[in-house]
């Protein structure tokens, strides 16, 4: 793929991740890449983050989108349920957010309910 990704001058991800050519992040050592369907996901941890890059194609190609996530690890249990409610309000699975924030999916189930 030759997908760059140009970020926003006040972008959360990472600079030198998110100017990297996918191919290039493919090769980066730490990348765990996973592909489903019409969705590829790399997942990144670092010392302090866990950086996930996730590219979505819809309807044979009529649309696509890329959606960068950067989560700080160590994070307080409350700031955790925080950004889990917010992640699920805006339509992320369990599942999904698990990984995001590098948990299992009953751990986001009990933060959801509190």
């Amino acid at each position: 793929m030759s997908i760059k990704l140009v970020p926003k001058e006040d972008s959360l991800f990472p600079k030198e991740y998110s100017e990297m050519k996918i191919g290039d992040l493919l090769n980066l050592d730490g990348v765990d890449v996973v592909k489903k369907g019409d969705k590829i996901k790399l997942k990144r941890t670092t010392g302090q983050d866990i950086l996930t890059l996730e590219y979505n194609k819809f309807q044979e190609g009529e649309a696509e989108s890329v959606t960068l996530t950067k989560v700080k690890k160590g994070r307080k249990k409350k700031d955790l349920t925080e950004l889990a409610k917010k992640m699920y309000k805006d339509g992320k699975t369990q599942a999904e957010i698990a990984d995001y924030i590098d948990a299992t999916q009953p751990y986001v189930s009990k933060l959801l309910k509190s």
